[in-house]
C-alpha cells in the first residue's frame, strides 16, 4: 500500500513539473512574438521596393533602354564618364530596338553617353602589297632575332607575331607590342633536321621550351644538359620538334 500511494505521488510530481514548464515554454514564445513588429501588407508590396531606372538612349532621346545587355566590352585608353566624371575601364552595351544603335552605358553610374567609346584595335596592313589589312588570326608567335628592335615604337623585341596576308600570300612579322608590321622584323632562324622528313632547312625559332621547375635534362646526342630547348615547326610535315640548343641534335617532340 505504502509503495502504491508512493508511486501515485511520484506522477502527479512529473506532470505537475511537466506542465509548468510546457506552460513557461508557451509564456516565452508570446513575449517574443509582442517584441517583433508585425509587417504591414502595404510594406511588403512588391510596388513600394527599390526600382532600377534604366537610362535613355542618347540618340532618339525616346527609348528607355532594358537591362538586356548585349555584351560587356573594354572602355577606350583613359575614357572618363561625363556623369560621374570617373574613368571607366568598361562598358555596358545596350540595344535600341528604335534607332537600332548601340548605347555605351557606364557601369559605374549605369547612364548612357554617346560620348562613351569602346577601346578599338585597328590592324596593320600588309607591309608587301600595301593593300590587305591583316586580321586578327595569327598563325603562330615566334621568337624575334637576337637584339631585333621594332622600327615604329623602337623598342627592342623578343617575340613577333606571324600574320598571314591572304592576298600576296606572305607571313608578315607583326611587333607584339605596337601591333605594327614591317618588312624589317625578322624571327631568329636557326638550322635544324626535321625528324620524320629528315630535310635539313633553317627554320624559325617558335620558342624554348623548360620545366616549372630547375631540372636540366641530358641530350642523348652530345651528352650535356640544359635548362631549355628550342622548339621549332616543320611545314612540311607540319609538326613541331624539339632541338638541343647545344648540340643542334633534333630530336622528336613527345
Amino acid at each position: 500500500m505504502l509503495s502504491k500511494k508512493f508511486i501515485e505521488i511520484f506522477g502527479l510530481a512529473v506532470a505537475f513539473v511537466s506542465l509548468m514548464i510546457l506552460m513557461g515554454s508557451f509564456a516565452y514564445a508570446k513575449e517574443e512574438e509582442h517584441k517583433v513588429p508585425h509587417r504591414s501588407v502595404e510594406a511588403a508590396s512588391p510596388s513600394e521596393k527599390p526600382t532600377m531606372e534604366y537610362p535613355v538612349c542618347p540618340h532618339c532621346k525616346e527609348v528607355r533602354l532594358t537591362s538586356n545587355t548585349k555584351r560587356g566590352i573594354v572602355a577606350g585608353k583613359k575614357m572618363k564618364c561625363p556623369h560621374c566624371k570617373d574613368e571607366v575601364k568598361e562598358l555596358a552595351v545596350h540595344h535600341c530596338d528604335k534607332c537600332g544603335n548601340d548605347v555605351m552605358v557606364c557601369v559605374l553610374c549605369q547612364k548612357a553617353s554617346s560620348v562613351l567609346k569602346p577601346a578599338t584595335i585597328e590592324y596593320p596592313v600588309c607591309p608587301h602589297c600595301k593593300e590587305v589589312r591583316l586580321t586578327s588570326n595569327t598563325k603562330r608567335g615566334i621568337v624575334a632575332g637576337k637584339k631585333m628592335k621594332c622600327p615604329h615604337c623602337k623598342d627592342e623585341v623578343e617575340e613577333l607575331a606571324v600574320h598571314h596576308c591572304d592576298k600576296c600570300g606572305n607571313d608578315v612579322m607583326v611587333c607584339v607590342l605596337c601591333q605594327k608590321a614591317s618588312v624589317d622584323l625578322e624571327p631568329a632562324t636557326m638550322e635544324s633536321r626535321c625528324p620524320k622528313c629528315k630535310r635539313v632547312l633553317a627554320r624559325r625559332i617558335k620558342g624554348t621550351i623548360a620545366p616549372p621547375v630547375k631540372w636540366e635534362m641530358k641530350c642523348p646526342d652530345c651528352g650535356k644538359k640544359s635548362e631549355k630547348w628550342l622548339n621549332q615547326h616543320c611545314d612540311t610535315c607540319d609538326i613541331d620538334f624539339i632541338v638541343c640548343p647545344l648540340c643542334k641534335k633534333e630530336q622528336g617532340k613527345s
